[in-house]
């Protein structure tokens, strides 16, 4: 399809135009799963004519085991994506939105090469920082020509794009102190899909002779496990009995995790249920039978990502047990609005003292989840991040299809 406009016009003129009933599409190498659709799903019930777009499902992505197939995996990630998010990109409906995600990382900044010419407005969905993340999980190393590489990447993207999109202040903060300037910036949380919670706000379980701690997602190389094993295996008196911890986990270090719990004493790996991933359905009831969410990341994290994972927790009224440094996104969502616990990483010390404190004192863990549950309704549920991303398309000059409330 040919584009509107012609190929060598103004890119400022480009910049500034306004676009009517613009197409939106927010794209990733692989699927974002339930979370993604439902925000398309509210996006189009205001109007917008938004598509999630993706390479790889969510199934492929899981069910991903073996070496071949996951050198299959990244090259269709890495090679496959690009090439056809290009081609559907210039095949699509314009004026066009893309928010490309920096899964995979290089490849907002191809979207707005092309955007420039073909007019789509490219919006830079910040999930990872690139380089950092890679220097935080040791994959590349300080000073080397890969993250010098990777910066300018980094830099080339935030500077082009029409917009960038953090997933949290201090994310934005950590991003200038590296980059200097961060032009056109907005801060989007991820949320949580809020409907099949609301109407099951959280129960007092004072009574209940365990408190259950879920840690439910993915267990990559920016998630601490060390304090937490360190905790347990310092419990001499078994008085942490009174907890179920349960953590239904993929990724690269749920194996060392294993380990490290298979070396604990009988009693404290008696009280660890380390299960494979849910369906929805139980992933459902799992999170409504949980009373605390167990949410970690390493030093460093704090300048690349947010948590994810603690947005759905919230929903489902958990309160939050954050084993992360104290100037992060993460304590600082758990801090503002009291809903539950901040424990710097190699504290092990004060987890313990913390986890012993409410064994005794469920009435604490109820008032947490009662606000958690209250927070994330009111603030991060998938219908008002939606009213944020279509404030910020209107901001851009876009505007939805009639939309008719009445």
């Amino acid at each position: 399809m040919s584009p509107n406009g012609h190929i060598f016009g103004s890119l400022h003129r480009k910049r500034t135009m306004t676009i009517p009933k613009a197409h939106v599409q927010f794209w990733s190498s692989v699927e974002c799963g339930p979370l993604a659709h439902s925000l398309i799903s509210e996006l189009r019930n205001e109007g917008w004519d938004a598509a999630h777009c993706f390479h790889v499902s969510q199934f492929t992505y899981r069910k991903t085991r073996s070496k071949i197939a996951s050198l299959w995996l990244r090259f269709r990630m890495y090679i496959c994506y690009p090439v056809y998010m290009i081609w559907r990109i210039l095949l699509s409906p314009k004026p066009l939105i893309a928010v490309v995600s920096t899964n995979t990382f290089y490849v907002p900044l191809l979207a707005s090469m092309v955007g420039r010419v073909w007019n789509v407005k490219v919006v830079h969905l910040v999930y990872d920082l690139y380089p950092d993340a890679l220097l935080i999980s040791g994959h590349v190393k300080h000073g080397s020509l890969i993250e010098k590489a990777l910066s300018t990447v980094t830099k080339m993207t935030i500077t082009r794009c029409e917009r960038n999109v953090f997933l949290g202040e201090h994310l934005v903060r950590c991003a200038a102190e590296r980059y200097r300037d961060i032009p056109r910036a907005s801060v989007i949380p991820v949320g949580a899909e809020g409907r099949i919670f609301e109407d099951n706000p959280p129960a007092n379980n004072a009574n209940s002779e365990l408190l259950t701690v879920l840690y439910c997602g993915n267990l990559g190389y920016m998630h601490d496990i060390a304090t937490f094993n360190d905790a347990l295996s310092e419990d001499t008196d078994g008085s942490l009995g009174n907890f179920q911890f349960l953590f239904h986990a993929n990724g690269p270090r749920l194996e060392a995790l294993k380990e490290l719990i298979a070396a604990l004493p009988a009693y404290a790996y008696g009280s660890i249920r380390i299960e494979t991933s849910l369906s929805q359905e139980d992933w459902v009831k799992t999170m409504f039978a949980a009373d605390i969410a167990f949410v970690t990341m390493v030093p460093g994290a704090e300048k690349v990502v947010m948590p994810s994972k603690a947005y759905s927790a919230l929903m489902a009224g958990q309160a939050i047990l954050a084993v992360c440094p104290r100037r992060s996104d993460l304590a600082e969502t758990v801090l503002k609005h009291d809903c539950g616990w901040v424990v710097e990483p190699g504290d092990a010390d004060g987890l313990r003292r913390l986890l012993k404190e409410l064994a005794s004192d469920p009435e604490q863990v109820y008032e947490k989840r009662v606000r958690a549950f209250s927070a994330g309704h009111r603030i991060f549920d998938t219908r008002v991040v939606a009213k944020q991303w279509a404030s910020l398309f209107k901001e851009m000059g876009a505007k939805p299809e009639h939309h008719d409330t009445s």
